[in-house]
Formats: C-alpha cells, structure tokens, sequence
C-alpha cells in the first residue's frame, strides 16, 4: 500500500454488464474468422466504454466446449506451412491452420495460439499438460466428471494466483437449466456468426479397455467390459439394477468359451450391505443353452466393502463371447451383431414394458432376433440406495484404482444413475450416437433417444421416432439437432437472458467441433484447399474441402462429415462408443494421441460414412440450412401449431433506419447509417411446409412451442413488412419464461463492416436490456440497474487519524449518463425491484478487496446478500485499528445488486488518504 497521498482517478458511477461471448477454440466461425473476430471484439468492448464513461462490460470467454472423454487425443494443427502446400497431413485427427483464402490472403482457420486444450503444433504438442479436447470425435465426459475436472482446474488457477477458468459450453448450458438463477437476464453472444457450437455430449459411458502388455494383460486389447444402470433416474425407494457387459471387438478371431477372469464393480459412495444385493448370470454359448440365474458368492462373484462408504462387486470368469446356441436359438446369431460386435446395452424390448425382462430380451430370449447382450445384472434391493447420484465404475481385473494416468488409464468406465433426484438436464438426453447403445430404459421411454442417428429396424422395438437424419434442406444430420436447441432456447427462456448470433441466418449451421469448411461468404468459393491425402490416401493432388456442407466444388471435392477408417476398410472409427483407433495401435496411441495418415492398409484415412455401405445410408452434414432458425426458436405469433414461423430470406435487400435504431446510436455515441445492406432479412410468420423443422408437429415439440413478437425495430427491409433488417425479438413460452434476441440479417459494406456490425449487435444487447425493462412489459420483465453516487468520502478527501469514514451514496434509475434508459422511459421512472448494497474496500489499489463490516476478503463485482455484509447509506466505516489501517491511499467501493439476480451491477467509487 502506498503511504505517499496520490492524486485521486476521477471515479465515475458505473453500470456493469455481464457479456458471456461463445468463441469456442476448436468450433468454426462462418461469416466470420474467428481468428481475428475475438480480439476485435475485444477493441470493440474497449471502444463503447471509451465513447460511454459509466458504462462498463465484464466479459465471460466460454471457449470450451467440454472436456473430452479420451485422455490420448491430441489432434493436430498446422502453424507454419500451408494446407495447400506439402507435407500434407501426416495424421487423420487434425485442424486446419494456416491456408489462403481467394484473394491470397493468410488466414488461420483454426488459430493455434487459441486452443488451451492439448494439440499437436507442427509436430510439437503444446499445453501437454492440459485437458483433452472434446469435439465430433472425442466426446465430452459425463457432467458429474465435468464438474469434478473443472473443479480441480480452479483450485489449481486459485493456487497458482491466477484467475479461475471460465466454465465450458456444456456447462454454461446445465447452469441455465438447472440453476438459471445464477444467469438470470444473462447477455450471450454467439461470435460464430450463422453457426452454433454445440457441446458434443452424451449420456452414457464407454468401455473400459486395456493395453496390450500392461500388468496382468496380455494380448487382450480386444476386450471390453462396462456397466450400465437399467434407468438413468430410479423413483425414491425404488430398487436399482446394473447390468453388465464383456465382449470383443474382433469376435471372429476370439474363441467360444474365452473369458475375462475378473472385472470389478464398484460403488465409491456408498457401502451397501450383502443382504440387499442379489447378482444374476446369464450362463450360455455356442456348445450349452443360455440360461439366467442367481450367482454364486465366493465363486461366481465376490462381495466386499474396501471402506464404510464403499461398495465392491468383483465378477469371475466374465464371458467374452455371446455366440447362437443352435438347439435352441439363444444367444445372439452373427446376423444380428451390432457393428460386428457382440454388445448390444439397449433395452430391445417395447419401452412398455419393465426396464429389462431376462426371457424377453437377454441372451436366453430365443429367436434370431436381436438381444440385450449383459451376462450380469446387479440387483440392489428397494430403499437401500438414499436419494441422491451414485457412480458406478468397472474395470478389468481386480485393481479398482486404475483409470489414472499413472495407472492404466483407460482401464475404467464410470457410469451414473440418479436415485429420486433429477439428472442434469444435459444427462436427460442422448444427443449423438446410435439410439441402441444408449441403455436406459426410462429415457427410451420419454423418446431421449437421438432420433435421427438412423431408421433402427424394426425387431428393435420402440424406437418409433428414429429415422435417418435431421434433413434441414442443406443435407441430413446424425445427431439429435432439435434436443440441442431445446436445451438453448430452455436455458434462454429460463434465466430471461438476451442472446444474438451477430448476423445472417440465426441458425444455418451447427458444429460440435473440429468440422470445417467454407463457401464464398468466407471467402473460400472453392472450400478450404488442403493436400488430399487425409481423404485420398494414395493422391497427391489438392482437395476442395468443406466437411460442414455436401456442396459440390467438382473434382478433387472431399464433403460432408466424416468417419475415420482404415485404408483397407476392415475398421471404422464409431466415436458414439469412443473408439477411435483400432486395436493394433493402441500403444502408439496412447503415446502419440492420433493415427497416421497414408497409403498402408493399417494407415487411416477420413472416410465417407457411406464407404461402409453395409452400415450406413447417407452422409450427414453439419448445415441445418433453411430449416435451423425455425428450429430453434419454435415458434410463432400465435404460439399455435399452424406452420407459421420465424426465418429468414435470402433475399438481398436494404434496411432503413428505423426510430429506435436512431435513438440506440445516440445513447452509446456511435453513429449508425441510414441504410444498411441486408442479406437475411427475417420475418415471424413465414408460412409454408417447404422451411419447416422435421420435427415441428410432434407433440414432444409442439408442446413446447414458443410465442414470438417483435419489441422494437432498429432497421426495416425494402421488401416491406412483415421482413425486418435488425430488431428485437422476443420469443415466450409462459408468463414465467421468456427470452429476447437480438437479430440482425444485415451484411458488410464499404464503411460498415464486421467491427462496426460487431458494435451495433453489443450496443443491441444492451438496449434490449434496458427496453425489456420498459413498465409496460407485461410478462418476464427485465429489472433495470440502479445509477449508485457515492457523496461521501469525496473525491481526494483526506482522514486525519480517523476512527471512522462516512460513506453515503444514493440510487437513481436511470442509466450510465444520468439519462432515462430508453426514450421511451417516463421521467421519474422508478423500479419496483429491491437492491441490497456491498461496501468494500482496497488497500492496493483495487487488487485485492475486502468487506468493511469484518475486513473479510471480498471479490469486486460479486456480491453478498448476506445480513453481516449489507449496509445501508449512510455508513460508518470503522478504521479505527491503525494497525489494520496504518497511513496510505484506500479505494471505498459502494456496490448495488437487484435481489436475487446475480450478474449485472451497479458501483461507484472514491479514493481517500488515511493520514496517522
């Protein structure tokens, strides 16, 4: 602390807005580089609170999507040498860095310096120490292991001094689920333009496996054992069960009879008693009839509780192999494996009936027909598990500590169930993969399933909503695309929170990371030009890539979303069940985290989905296209299920300012032009079936259609009404549960583009906080902030030996200048909501703070409601230790937060001298 007396800063009272700005690292922009987008976003921040002295941004960086569930993987990136130029690729999991865009113009499509997750640079890994991306390939852990690895990130930032992380994707979506109090009337800022970065997630686990020559295995990097519970959540009370599966990967090499000799089950949080625990086998194979029955302790299993708390189930003599028994027509026929294998976790029975019947639907069922393949089922009895969520882990062999990185790190699967608690609503849902490896019955039930992985046959029973992909007009995606913004638009109605996409389309495309491509608008009318051999392992030549799109640029095209597999096609990638490389490179892949390319059979390559033909029927793509914007907001004026809704049109028109548009460019000092290019204009009610979402008349969505309504017009269209260039939106579900969004179709021009665009889409945001305040908003009304004036201490007071400071302040509503909010504001408007008031205090200036009630730590800009930390003006702050006070420069710190809602404040703030 300085104990000289300095020239006091001119505090002024301040506003601050909470911007959370998705820019994820490894999810592409389009129609914007997201290279350079970032950090002009930064200068544009920096620029409106230069031109608006009070007004002030906290910005969030959501730039993860998640954390991925494979530890190994470290995709690569080019930083030095072009993707047109050689060498090309040398491995198949990459990111394109630097190219050329038509004009020949550097470009990182990917910007290395941006990932914080680990990756190959140009043969160097950079941040090895650092989390494994999650992207279309690697997917993310389950949340309740996202949330524990997150944690342990902080606490690591907080021991080092450093400022904690920002949360992931996923986890900004949970919390707006499922905690929205914490983001109410949160700003969000989609800076990938026409794309929407989605978290690749899943709910549920893979297997665990082993390495070839690791302790106690040899030659066993086929083998695969996992559990899963028969219901993700189980009603208070109820009885638990877990079935559990060992299988192979390479069934045709790996004789009848061979078996896994231990695996464990275990339970870290709870110590079960043997009693209410009943362990049933399913006995069978080739040469004796599939039979289920109670298992033996001491032979068949054994029970035991390492801790009080803790609950181990050790399996003896697993089979690996689940093969037709002739006689009888049990077991599982070749013709009725799932991806070659022999592991089938779906319940295949109707959702009807009762989460997993043994002669129904198990091994004995007879019939050549597809069959539940667990060859153990845990049965924990009624009321033994409390409410509460319970990991379950499995491994091979009898060591229940690997599956760290110093311990066979890939030997463990650790799955979840919820027992008379709600799940994370991002466990609620399959979103990617096949629906018949999702094993909960009660999800399948509630149609949580991904719909649109494929058609699953019809001897699959009760997945009567399943088909092959989400067609949007642009192509089919694979993965559940309408679950992913139910979860958005929920997140959004639920905090009240404003969002914008900047420009263009709302939704046209969808990235769950590491897809590329680009068309014209991002200045690659040809798709991005790399060296082909990562798609045509034996070419030499330039490829025309864009795998977010099936756009046709003629020869030497590679489209659509891919698949790895090997050269000689005898192995693909199925990243649904996190196997990502095969088998024989299991070693090399733990080292180097990524497979080569070129032209040997055992090298890889990014295979067309529809090179294995006798698996899949199309290639997806990552465009919702026409159909995404109508998707995603799922409504319209009349909240009915007519086909009206809201989209955009391709036409190119212009937009005139409108009233609005001119008073928002007067209250933040930034000019906006009289016209503007629009591209993508939008309108409410567009009618017609040709844009309407794949899923809009089913009932699972059409009960949660959305009302939507125009707030305020910024710019119109030249085409007239109902098309509009830029306004605010608000889109409603109940009384209780709105949004507002901030849409703008306009497009660049010589003197305004992307930073000026950029600009008016933060200075919308906030003007639609200030207009969703107005008192005539009759449903989901935003509270305004408070306008806090500390009048004393006064700018460069002095103390003399003081034992106490006065602080007094007084509110006003209205904004940052003084003025009303907007014009629309009545004069005297004053706002019903309460306020509570911090004063803290800093002894470094404005490093560190502290509560001047106790002289407890405190963090500027979080507030605390908690009655020994709340005053009220005028306030008597106690300096009388001199101890604790000693002579120097002090910085007091009135804050104001609206009760209950935790982002967005208020704070003014005066330097004074303490002299002794």
């Amino acid at each position: 602390m300085s104990v000289l007396y300095t020239v006091a800063a001119d505090y002024v009272p301040t506003q601050v807005f909470d911007l959370y700005i998705l820019s994820l690292e490894n999810v592409p922009g389009w129609w914007v580089n997201l290279s350079t987008m970032k950090p002009t976003l930064d200068s544009i921040i920096q620029d409106l609170e230069d031109r608006n002295p009070g007004l002030q941004f906290r910005v969030h960086w959501i730039t993860r999507l998640a954390y991925g569930r494979d530890l190994s993987y470290t995709p690569y990136i080019n930083a030095v040498t072009y993707t047109e130029n050689s060498p090309a690729f040398p491995n198949v999991y990459f990111y394109p860095g630097l190219t050329k865009n038509d004009s020949s113009q550097d470009i990182n499509y990917f910007e290395p310096n941006n990932f914080l997750g680990r990756i190959n640079v140009d043969g160097t890994v950079a941040n090895p120490s650092s989390y494994s991306l999650a992207d279309q390939f690697n997917h993310a852990v389950r949340y309740p292991d996202e949330v524990n690895m997150y944690n342990i990130a902080v606490a690591s930032a907080v021991a080092q001094g450093l400022a904690p992380p920002e949360v992931s994707l996923r986890m900004l979506l949970e919390e707006m689920n499922s905690s929205p109090n914490l983001l109410t009337n949160m700003l969000l800022i989609n800076l990938h333009g026409e794309l929407i970065p989605l978290p690749p997630m899943r709910n549920y686990s893979d297997a665990a496996r082993v390495g070839p020559n690791w302790s106690g295995f040899t030659g066993t990097e086929h083998w695969r054992a996992v559990s899963h519970p028969g219901q993700l959540q189980y009603p208070s009370g109820n009885a638990v069960t877990v079935r559990v599966y060992s299988y192979v990967t390479n069934p045709n090499s790996v004789a009848d009879g061979t078996v896994l000799p231990t695996m464990t089950v275990y339970f870290p949080t709870i110590g079960l008693n043997a009693a209410n625990v009943t362990v049933r086998i399913s006995s069978g194979s080739s040469s004796a009839d599939y039979t289920w029955g109670n298992a033996n302790s001491g032979t068949d299993y054994t029970f035991s509780n390492p801790t009080a708390g803790s609950t181990l189930i050790t399996l003896n003599n697993s089979p690996l192999r689940h093969p037709r028994f002739a006689a009888s027509n049990r077991g599982l026929s070749t013709s009725q494996r799932l991806y070659g294998l022999e592991y089938i976790p779906c319940p295949v029975a109707n959702s009807t009936t009762p989460e997993f019947q043994e002669a129904n639907e198990g091994l004995a069922l007879v019939g050549t027909v597809p069959k539940n393949t667990a060859r153990w089922v845990i049965q924990i009895a009624a009321g033994a598990m409390a409410n509460g969520q319970y990991p379950i882990e499995t491994r091979m062999g009898t060591d229940y500590t690997t599956g760290i990185s110093t311990n066979q790190p890939t030997n463990l699967s650790r799955t979840y169930t919820w027992v008379g608690t709600t799940p994370p609503t991002t466990e609620l849902y399959q979103f990617l993969g096949d629906p018949r490896h999702m094993p909960y019955s009660d999800v399948k039930a509630n149609n949580g399933y991904n719909w649109y992985f494929l058609q699953v046959p019809a001897a699959y029973a009760g997945y009567g909503k399943s088909v092959n992909g989400w067609n949007g007009n642009g192509g089919q995606l694979n993965y559940d695309v309408p679950r992913f913004f139910q979860i958005l638009r929920q997140g959004l109605l639920n905090t009240e929170g404003l969002w914008t996409t900047m420009t263009g389309y709302t939704a046209y495309y969808t990235g769950i990371g590491g897809e590329f491509g680009a068309d014209a608008a991002n200045g690659f009318s040809n798709g991005l030009q790399i060296l082909e051999k990562p798609w045509n392992p034996g070419g030499g030549g330039m490829a025309s890539v864009d795998e977010i799109t099936n756009n046709n640029y003629g020869a030497g095209t590679q489209n659509s979303a891919r698949l790895v597999g090997l050269v000689d096609t005898s192995w693909f990638a199925m990243p649904w069940l996190g196997e990502l490389h095969a088998d024989a490179d299991f070693a090399s892949w733990n080292t180097n985290g990524n497979v080569p390319t070129g032209t040997s059979a055992n090298n890889y390559y990014r295979a067309n989905y529809t090179d294995f033909q006798s698996t899949f029927s199309y290639n997806p793509v990552k465009r919702t296209s026409e159909k995404g914007s109508a998707s995603l907001l799922n409504g319209n004026p009349n909240q009915d299920n007519t086909q009206t809704y809201f989209n955009h049109s391709y036409n190119g028109v212009t937009g005139n300012i409108q009233n609005a548009g001119n008073f928002m460019a007067q209250i933040f000092n930034f000019p906006l032009p009289a016209s503007i290019n629009a591209t993508r204009p939008f309108a409410l009610n567009v009618t017609g079936s040709g844009q309407l979402p794949p899923e809009w008349a089913d009932v699972t969505y059409s009960s949660l259609r959305t009302k939507t309504s125009m707030m305020e017009e910024y710019f119109n269209a030249s085409i007239g009404s109902p098309w509009v260039s830029s306004a605010l939106l608000k889109v409603q579900f109940s009384s209780a549960a709105a949004a507002y969004l901030v849409e703008n179709g306009v497009s660049n021009m010589s003197n305004f583009g992307s930073n000026e665009i950029g600009k008016m889409c933060t200075m919308s945001m906030v003007r639609g906080f200030m207009t969703a305040g107005l008192p005539s908003t009759s449903t989901v009304r935003i509270p305004q902030l408070p306008l806090v004036s500390v009048s004393s201490p006064t700018r460069s007071a002095q103390y003399t030996a003081p034992s106490t400071i006065p602080v007094v302040w007084t509110s006003a509503w209205t904004r940052w200048d003084t003025n009303l909010y907007t014009e629309a504001y009545s004069v005297g408007f004053n706002e019903s909501t309460t306020l509570y008031a911090n004063v803290k205090y800093s002894t470094d200036n404005g490093k560190t703070w502290y509560f001047a009630q106790d002289n407890t730590s405190a963090t500027a800009g979080v507030g605390d409601p908690a009655a020994g930390h709340v005053a009220v003006s005028p306030y008597n702050w106690d300096v009388s230790n001199a101890g604790a006070f000693p002579r120097g420069n002090y910085i007091v710190r009135v804050e104001e937060y609206r009760t209950s809602r935790t982002l967005h404040y208020a704070y003014h703030q005066r330097q004074v001298y303490i002299n002794r």
